[in-house]
């Protein structure tokens, strides 16, 4: 398994982690929508970072959410993974799957076998593991059983043949490799193109199509080609339309984990939804708050529940979500039921739930991990209305994001 790190709560000590909202990415990225006072930030950052008072951390959301969907956007959208690798270098987190499965399982064991554990890295890996994904990557042995059925030759021919090509386990001969590199192969190069590889990680993978490594080395040259956000910009660019597939397979990682959460905001909606004809009376306040503490107290563990099925995880009784063992679980599932609350009393200032809530809700699993946490104004209001334990600072504009981690510094002091 490619991605074996442990996971779990507990800020890093040292410079002050700040975690950046996709948006802010678009903004300084795009040279027709920044501002002096956008250089200004951006240089400000720079500096931080440089002398050590801060560290900017990505996450998988960050970079799904920049990677192009339209042909049309593959410059943005290369502009913007750039930059998250220009501010931020190699310093991201685990991904959100891996983070949950992480604190479920931690959920179900004993304090004698329970520890903290880290939800940082420091390699740049920001992916779920790529051996989970349905990645297939093409073998110069399947490749030379393809060309030899399609011959037309008759049963002898055929026979001898394969005695030629194979040995009596079935695998290719040396001298059958030799004079093939797989690499130069016009129909395993077009399959090869389908992944973002450095030179590395293509002499890598060309080792495995030749027969001459292993699928778990193929796999490992492709996430580290991958770590690398230039690479993997520019494959976009290069390679439309081979990229989608592998684009695709990681927007569909996380569908287990986007359906509980969808399934779990269904549930907080509807329950404010039929109270939304009550009226603006402090009643009606009252009864959605009332309606709230009830989904509150439910929510968190059947949020586990379903994410524990999903991961093939048997929790047992006493598993729980709590604030120390699950706290990116347990911070996710009170600001879904803000996001709710705060859409339900449209007349005092909500809105209707939005598409992006759900990738914003991804987001806020780091929240727990940071010490200055960027989100619109919509997501800032429920994360303050969630109460959450964390000393958290939440900027809800971009242009007010010095003067916090100027006030943070100096309460270091």
């Amino acid at each position: 398994m490619i991605h074996n790190r442990p996971l779990m709560a507990g800020k890093a000590a040292g410079p002050l982690l700040v975690y950046l909202d996709s948006s802010d990415f678009s903004v300084l990225s795009d040279s027709r929508q920044r501002t002096d006072k956008h250089d200004e930030i951006e240089r400000r950052l720079f500096e931080w970072q440089s002398t050590g008072e801060i560290q900017l951390r990505f996450s998988f959301a960050h970079v799904i959410e920049a990677a192009p969907v339209e042909s049309s956007d593959l410059e943005a959208a290369k502009n913007r993974l750039l930059h998250i690798q220009q501010l931020c270098g190699s310093a991201s987190f685990a991904d959100p799957a891996s983070v949950f499965e992480s604190e479920i399982r931690g959920a179900g064991l004993s304090a004698d076998r329970w520890g903290c554990q880290s939800i940082y890295r420091d390699d740049g890996y920001w992916m779920p593991p790529l051996d989970g994904l349905e990645i297939g990557i093409p073998s110069l042995l399947s490749s030379v059983q393809d060309e030899l059925s399609s011959k037309p030759l008759n049963r002898a021919e055929r026979r001898m043949a394969k005695k030629a090509l194979f040995d009596g386990k079935g695998r290719l001969r040396n001298a059958s490799r030799k004079p093939l590199s797989g690499i130069s192969d016009p129909n395993l190069r077009r399959e090869l193109d389908q992944f973002p590889l450095t030179p590395e990680g293509l002499d890598q993978v060309g080792r495995f199509v030749c027969g001459l490594g292993s699928k778990e080395q193929a796999l490992q040259a492709i996430a580290n080609s991958m770590i690398d956000l230039g690479c993997f910009a520019d494959w976009y660019a290069r390679k439309w339309d081979q990229a989608s597939p592998l684009s695709q397979s990681l927007r569909q990682s996380g569908e287990a984990l986007r359906a509980a959460l969808h399934h779990s905001s269904s549930a907080v909606r509807k329950a404010c939804e039929t109270l939304q004809s009550v009226g603006e009376s402090q009643k009606a306040k009252s009864a959605i708050k009332e309606a709230l503490n009830s989904v509150l107290e439910n929510l968190p563990k059947a949020l586990m529940c379903d994410l524990a099925e999903s991961f093939g995880i048997r929790l047992g009784e006493s598993a729980q979500c709590s604030w120390e063992r699950t706290p990116s679980l347990a911070t996710v599932a009170r600001i879904v039921c803000h996001v709710g609350r705060l859409s339900a009393l449209m007349a005092n200032g909500g809105r209707k739930p939005r598409a992006s809530d759900l990738g914003d809700t991804l987001h806020a699993i780091y929240l727990p991990h940071v010490d200055i946490f960027r989100a619109d104004g919509f997501m800032a209001n429920a994360i303050s209305d969630a109460r959450l334990p964390w000393n958290t600072t939440v900027v809800s504009k971009l242009i007010d994001l010095p003067a916090a981690i100027e006030r943070r510094l100096e309460a270091k002091m």
